[in-house]
């Protein structure tokens, strides 16, 4: 169904939809206009081009999703934005160098990286197998802030499979309570070596219907 741009608008304002303001600056990139993030909303989505307008209402009204992901990757920020109150800035597809890629990552008011987001909009559920790469991912990725990550999320919209938060608890560094420990650094105790262990909060979440629910820990 083909929606006018007046309806769309109609439909943002009637909404009260008010995007992070990092959300607003990824759109003026992809779709290549000067976004504002500031003032009222019906001028901060005049400024948005028409295809721009399109994409939010499929993203955040209709809350489909696109053949790249990057919807759910949308609506997770959002969400995160409103969820941890130290995030001040959010980037989207984000490489990193001898990690690669991370579909979304959280900075605080010191440009320090606090938190990720690893997002699937697949049609199988995501197993152990899925969850151990990332876990080591997190953990590299840990070592390479210098231990500001705090908050790890991995959201799936088809859900996870039976039994994955027994499976998950089998790795000895994982408590229930969601922390993943992290061996770091090296200490010196009396003369002994040893490692410092801090650890990384980690979340497993579905997505149904734009609603994002936290079902691990």
């Amino acid at each position: 169904m083909r929606i006018s741009r007046p309806d769309i608008m109609h439909e943002l304002l009637k909404d009260k939809l008010k995007l992070d303001h990092s959300i607003i600056e990824e759109f003026g990139r992809k779709f290549r206009f000067h976004p504002k993030t500031r003032g009222n909303l019906f001028d901060i989505y005049d400024a948005f081009t028409d295809e721009a307008l399109k994409a939010v209402y499929g993203c955040f009204i209709n809350n489909e999703y696109d053949d790249r992901g990057r919807f759910l990757e949308y609506r997770f920020s959002q969400w995160l934005s409103k969820k941890e109150k130290q995030v001040e800035k959010i980037e989207i597809d984000k490489p990193i160098q001898g990690i690669g890629e991370i579909d979304v990552v959280g900075y605080d008011k010191q440009n320090k990286l606090i938190c990720i987001g690893e997002c699937k909009a697949r049609k199988n559920k995501a197993s152990k197998e899925q969850i151990d790469p990332w876990l080591r991912t997190i953990e590299l990725l840990y070592n390479r802030t210098e231990r500001t990550l705090q908050r790890a999320y991995f959201i799936n919209v088809a859900g996870f499979t039976d039994g994955i938060k027994t499976r998950m608890l089998e790795n000895t560094n994982l408590n229930s309570s969601g922390l993943l420990k992290i061996k770091w650094g090296i200490k010196l105790d009396e003369g002994n070596i040893s490692f410092g262990k801090h650890g990384v909060n980690i979340s497993l979440c579905e997505e149904r219907a734009g609603k994002i629910k936290q079902v691990f820990p």
